[in-house]
C-alpha cells in the first residue's frame, strides 16, 4: 500500500508531476470519498454544488488536475450520502486509487462506516488531502492557526 499525504491538492505543476506520475496514470479508476465534509454534503444541493459530474466545483477541480496525468473525467467517481455501504465497498474494490478529501478529520472518523475503513486496507494507493492525510496517521495534532472562530466545518478547540 502507498499512502500519499498532501497538505493541499496542488498536484498540477511540474514538480508535483515528477513526484506523482508513477502513481496517477491514464486509465486509473479513482473514487473520491468526501467524508471530511459529510455533514455539509447531507443537503443534496450542497453535494451537487461541489461534486456534480458536470458542474461541481470540487469535482471539476479534481478532474482538471488529474487530467495532467492522463486520468479522464469519466474514470473519477464520487460517493454520495445516498450511496449504500455495499455500493461504496464495490467502488473501492474496483478503484486503483482512493482519494480522501480535505475538510474536518473528525467528520471522517465519525461518518466513514467501519466496513469502509476495513476495505481501505486492500487499496493499493490512498491519497489524502489535508484532513484526508491526517486521518491516515495513528495520531495527529491540528493547531488552530486562524483568527476567525466562525470558520465552517471546524469544531472549536476539538484538536
Amino acid at each position: 500500500m502507498v499512502n500519499i499525504l498532501l497538505s493541499d491538492f496542488s498536484i498540477n505543476n511540474d514538480g508535483a508531476y515528477e513526484d506523482l506520475k508513477e502513481y496517477f496514470k491514464p486509465l486509473n479508476k479513482i473514487v473520491v470519498l468526501p467524508f471530511a465534509n459529510w455533514e455539509y454534503l447531507q443537503d443534496e444541493k450542497h453535494f451537487r454544488e461541489l461534486f456534480d459530474y458536470n458542474n461541481g466545483r470540487e469535482f471539476n477541480d479534481i478532474a482538471n488536475k488529474l487530467h495532467m496525468y492522463g486520468v479522464e473525467k469519466e474514470d473519477i467517481s464520487v460517493i454520495s450520502p445516498k450511496d449504500s455501504v455495499e455500493f461504496i465497498l464495490e467502488k473501492i474494490k474496483r478503484a486503483d486509487i482512493v482519494l480522501l478529501t480535505g475538510g474536518d478529520p473528525n467528520q471522517i472518523a465519525m461518518y466513514m462506516p467501519f466496513e469502509v475503513w476495513e476495505a481501505l486496507d486492500d487499496v493499493e494507493i490512498i491519497v489524502g488531502v489535508s484532513a484526508g492525510s491526517m486521518i491516515q496517521c495513528a495520531i495527529y495534532y491540528m493547531y488552530r492557526d486562524y483568527q476567525d472562530d466562525t470558520v465552517p466545518l471546524v469544531k472549536r478547540d476539538s484538536y
